[in-house]
């Protein structure tokens, strides 16, 4: 059977450790350098890349060295070797900006990368699944004073991504969703499959605007006519006002390769629906969905003002 070998590998810098190194005398040839020499003696073409995890839609900066590798075959120029597999890899990128329907993909450190540069008050980030908090940390004689320049540092970041953020302090996604559900008299329920129940879990804190959530069997529900219709049973089922499904399902053949997360939301005007890849660690693919559903409930908030 014809096949071509490649190697994708990440690989530390070695900045740290080759500074270590060269402060007791041992040789600072970095890692990298002789795995690329390893590869090209096993007669691959090597192609060492760096990458940046915020380039992918991750809003963070988090910058790592790539060595990839093709064996040298006659299947090797088919394919176009190791430079037609990095441009895959920043196609993958760009189809994920066109899942988000993005243009042009930017961070949350892009965004307010220039606040970051702020001495008092500093200005972090703290990515989760699904959602970043920025933190904002005043310095001040006083209490009060603290909290003015949190103020002002506070509008300024509202002032660039206001439109993302759902809340402050310890308000959480769910909380949110749940406060204006409860304000506008309206009920939600949930379905789910393959996500570990992680939706209903969160959604059962929403207290009385919760009309139960099912899980059904992994797999079951393949793609987003399955999911849509799917919510729109639920709702139906349970008398609420919207139905909302989330489908993490494997996507073998995808990009990126690994997962694919599917969201409907049904409600009495419509259908909203979220599609894309996941290609993340498979444990978080359960709280990465739960997320996008509520995100998708709470920009419909937005929406209807």
């Amino acid at each position: 059977m014809n096949s071509v070998l490649v190697v994708v590998m990440k690989v530390a810098h070695g900045a740290k450790a080759a500074a270590r190194k060269a402060q007791v005398g041992r040789p600072t040839e970095a890692f990298s350098q002789r795995l690329v020499r390893a590869l090209a003696a096993l007669d691959y073409d090597v192609l060492p890349i760096m990458l940046d995890a915020r380039e992918f839609g991750v809003p963070q900066r988090r910058s790592r060295l790539f060595v990839l590798g093709v064996r040298r075959t006659q299947e090797h120029e088919s394919i176009g070797g190791v430079d037609r597999l990095a441009a895959l890899i920043r196609e993958t990128r760009d189809l994920q900006g066109q899942e988000l329907g993005l243009a042009e993909l930017v961070s949350a450190s892009q965004a307010i990368g220039d606040l970051e540069t702020s001495v008092n008050p500093t200005v972090g980030l703290s990515a989760k699944a699904g959602q970043v908090d920025i933190r904002i940390t005043a310095k001040a004689a006083t209490r009060a004073a603290a909290a003015i320049l949190n103020a002002g540092m506070e509008q300024r970041v509202r002032d660039k991504v206001g439109q993302f953020i759902f809340g402050a302090d310890d308000d959480t996604l769910e909380g949110v969703v749940a406060r204006w559900l409860l304000d506008q008299h309206r009920a939600l329920a949930s379905v789910e499959c393959g996500t570990g129940g992680v939706l209903g879990g969160r959604l059962a804190q929403l207290g009385e605007v919760f009309r139960g959530g099912v899980i059904i069997a992994d797999g079951t529900l393949n793609d987003l006519a399955a999911v849509t219709e799917a919510a729109r049973l639920i709702r139906s089922d349970r008398g609420s006002d919207l139905g909302l499904c989330a489908s993490v399902i494997d996507a073998p053949h995808e990009v990126p390769r690994g997962l694919k997360l599917m969201i409907a939301l049904v409600t009495p005007d419509g259908v909203k629906t979220v599609e894309r890849g996941f290609g993340g660690h498979t444990a978080l693919a359960g709280q990465w969905a739960s997320t996008a559903a509520l995100g998708l409930v709470w920009r419909m908030m937005k929406d209807e003002g």
